[in-house]
């Protein structure tokens, strides 16, 4: 009896807690290496996002572009129009640009080859504090005839937002915000003081000259927007956007970078 019983004899208590502690570490580095995996997926997919959004709008802005101006000389006597303010306030007939700054690209175009003249205008607005992130807004409308192409009233109804370079609206816009960073508290508007200093559009000459353009097209702005499109030839599209959350690591916002140059058909 007495051999029976040491035969079947347990573990001891500080066996059980041996074996405890090893599989609680063994979890603990498996839960680990699962939770870094879910921060940089989830990371990866916030990237993927805002690039995808950027992209997106500033391929529409490049397709807008390609048709500003309609119709073009080969396809009509400019004689049946008429000249000046007459050409202009046509409703079938697109000027191509119509003002430009460093916030704010207005045109005319068919850009949807219907055969109808739009006016477009994207606008790089300040939020509520007069600060960025800003946001990019387009609007569309049908032109209306009679009416001059600076005096067209445009209904904005698409927008990117998280946009922070802003050279060109209050040289510019302050970033707000801030973030721990290395343990230390740190402004938005300092870590991500290198994303700010590209102007949204900028403008080209036929030489590859800078073309000098207003902040806005905000009061008698407008008249020296208008009057810089004449020397227009080539036009620079940048986005640099913050992706909407943090990275759950580093507790930074990423940035992400889009460029484009346009040379309308009809410049």
């Amino acid at each position: 009896m007495s051999r029976h019983a040491h035969q079947q004899r347990g573990f001891s208590l500080i066996e059980m807690l041996i074996v405890v502690a090893v599989l609680s570490l063994v979890l603990g580095a498996i839960f680990n290496t699962i939770l870094d995996g879910m921060k940089k997926y989830r990371q990866e997919e916030n990237r993927v996002n805002t690039t995808q959004q950027s992209r997106e709008f500033l391929d529409q802005i490049v397709r807008d572009l390609h048709s500003a101006g309609y119709p073009g000389l080969r396809m009509y006597d400019p004689a049946a129009i008429g000249s000046g303010s007459t050409a202009q306030s046509n409703s079938n007939v697109a000027v191509g640009l119509v003002a430009v700054s460093a916030t704010d690209l207005w045109f005319e175009g068919d850009i949807d080859d219907s055969g109808q003249v739009q006016s477009i205008r994207y606008t790089l607005q300040a939020n509520a504090n007069g600060h960025c992130p800003c946001t990019i807004m387009r609007g569309s409308t049908l032109k209306t005839g009679g009416t001059a192409p600076s005096s067209q009233t445009v209904q904005y109804n698409t927008e990117l937002q998280n946009v922070i370079n802003s050279t060109g609206g209050a040289s510019p816009y302050a970033l707000d915000g801030g973030t721990i960073f290395n343990g230390t508290a740190v402004s938005n508007n300092t870590l991500y003081a290198s994303f700010k200093t590209v102007p949204v559009f900028s403008f080209y000459d036929q030489n590859g000259n800078a073309v000098t353009v207003p902040s806005d097209l905000q009061g008698s702005n407008l008249n020296t927007g208008i009057s810089a499109v004449a020397n227009v030839h080539m036009i620079s599209v940048a986005l640099n956007l913050l992706s909407a959350q943090e990275d759950l690591q580093t507790h930074l916002r990423s940035g992400v970078s889009m460029r484009a140059m346009v040379k309308p058909n009809n410049l």
